[in-house]
């Protein structure tokens, strides 16, 4: 009931990057560590811990000290901030793990989708070399008895089922 077409049906984008660089998580073959990884620690109303894993690729013959930079906004205002130090060898990638504490956080959830922007720099010698912001939504996600729970309280999850195929179009969908 579905037919398979090649070629190019959604947006491409080329990104260049240099020698000291944020990897891609889609090409980064080291599970759960590739690009910007974030997770959740501790949450609650009161606080958050939002645990943020940055790796990055120092393609150069020669180590470099980098300092990796993660803000979290809420709008214009920074609610969270961290730096880390460290010195990565030529031809080598690290894993930069940074946690911040956020008071008093929005909670995301399916009936307020809260979110926050992450903004991740790389800088070496005190100029940025990479950077990538993102949106995160803080929130806890638990299964207990076959049952979700977002932020400690049930949620009932309905199914559905979209097929992208068009006739004299091929696979596609709008943006």
């Amino acid at each position: 009931d579905f037919m398979f077409y090649g070629g190019l049906y959604r947006n491409v984008s080329l990104i260049r990057k240099g020698e000291v660089a944020i990897t891609h998580p889609f090409i980064d073959t080291t599970p759960a560590e590739g690009g910007i990884f974030v997770t959740y620690g501790k949450v609650s109303e009161r606080s958050a811990e939002v645990n943020v894993n940055v790796s990055v690729e120092n393609d150069s013959k020669r180590g470099k000290n980098i300092v990796v930079v993660n803000r979290l906004l809420d709008g214009d205002k920074v609610v969270a901030e961290c730096r880390n130090n460290q010195k990565v060898a030529g031809k080598e990638r690290a894993t930069i793990k940074s946690k911040m504490v956020v008071e008093n956080p929005r909670l995301w959830s399916h009936l307020s989708p809260a979110l926050y922007t992450l903004c991740t720099s790389v800088e070496v010698g005190g100029k940025v070399v990479d950077s990538e912001c993102q949106k995160i939504g803080i929130r806890a996600i638990e299964i207990k008895d076959n049952e979700l729970y977002v932020n400690g309280k049930k949620v009932f999850l309905r199914g559905v089922n979209r097929h992208q195929c068009h006739p004299y179009i091929g696979y596609a969908l709008s943006d």
